[in-house]
């Protein structure tokens, strides 16, 4: 289990490298709600990438479902957003 402290708004990647078939990965909310009370849960996928909805500590759980140990890999990415440049306001006119 993995407990990382997360704000709402932030932008995450998350990418799990392991044997095809042999893991489960559940990634948990802060605080659930009726309407999202996980973003995955034992999941066979091993990616998962958005927006982060609420702020506090999010739970990642990684379950092997192998019978012997297995070697795997966690790889995450969090960026904050400050300003959207894709749709940024034009600048005002220039009046000489």
């Amino acid at each position: 289990m993995y407990i990382l402290n997360l704000s709402a708004g932030q932008l995450m990647r998350l990418n799990l490298q392991a044997p095809p078939g042999s893991t489960r990965l559940s990634f948990y909310v802060p605080v659930p709600t009726p309407e999202l009370p996980h973003l995955l849960t034992n999941a066979e996928q091993n990616t998962w990438a958005g927006e982060l909805p609420q702020s506090g500590y999010y739970e990642i759980v990684v379950v092997s479902q192998a019978q012997e140990p297995i070697p795997y890999r966690l790889t995450l990415g969090v960026d904050n957003v400050f300003e959207d440049i894709l749709n940024r306001p034009a600048p005002p006119a220039k009046t000489n």
